[in-house]
């Protein structure tokens, strides 16, 4: 719903918790807002906050995302971003919550890398939890890189820029599709109001961007050449 009697945020990484705190207590000084630093991997802790709090609607996010990392710690991120799912959705269910929506990524599709591959699964897996059960409102929806968001290509640039250093850029014919953070919230907040139960919503991200122009346009832009 558009003003929600209560928000939960649930991270495992201290100072995000604290930030975004921060942050939404500016902005939505009318909404009850409680934040838990829980790690997804721990069931127990998870399973506990479920039972305590009457939620009704679950986002979840909280994925190791960066791609190369990601390939390099396969068995780390098979246990935060496949199992933490899992832990979840079982936490849902055992305390009968019915709307979950899971932000997925567009390198889900026939992926090539590990990321994409453990996302691919979480949608698997709520898929089948769907089909078990038809009075689930569960979907997905996948999109590609958020403006700005945090370890995206546009926050280096700008870092490398504030620091003066050369820019870098593995090979300058690479395109990518981006939305803003706000766009991004929106089409999650509307997919989840949409859905029906069991759909996998895949986002229109416009016209993908040379990387390289928008490199040219943020040194620019800052008043270097």
């Amino acid at each position: 719903s558009e003003s929600p009697k209560k928000l939960i945020l649930i991270d495992n990484s201290e100072i995000a918790l604290f930030n975004i705190k921060n942050k939404l207590v500016k902005l939505f000084s009318n909404i009850d807002l409680e934040c838990y630093l829980i790690d997804l991997k721990d069931k127990e802790i998870l399973n506990s906050f479920f039972k305590n709090n009457r939620i009704d609607f679950v986002y979840h996010a909280a994925a190791y995302k960066h791609v190369g990392l990601v390939n390099e710690n396969v068995r780390s991120a098979i246990k935060n971003n496949i199992n933490g799912f899992i832990n979840v959705v079982d936490g849902m269910k055992n305390n009968n919550i019915k709307h979950l929506t899971l932000i997925s990524t567009d390198k889900a599709a026939s992926p090539t890398t590990i990321m994409g591959m453990t996302k691919r699964v979480c949608e698997k897996i709520l898929i089948n939890e769907f089909n078990k059960n038809n009075n689930l409102f569960y979907s997905a929806v996948r999109f590609g890189n958020v403006f700005n968001s945090s370890g995206s290509v546009i926050s280096i640039f700008k870092k490398q820029i504030l620091n003066k250093e050369n820019i870098t850029l593995t090979n300058e014919s690479v395109t990518r599709y981006f939305m803003s953070i706000k766009e991004a919230a929106n089409l999650v907040i509307r997919s989840s109001s949409l859905t029906k139960g069991g759909e996998l919503f895949i986002l229109d991200m416009g016209k993908p961007i040379k990387i390289i122009d928008i490199a040219k346009k943020m040194i620019h832009l800052s008043g270097n050449t």
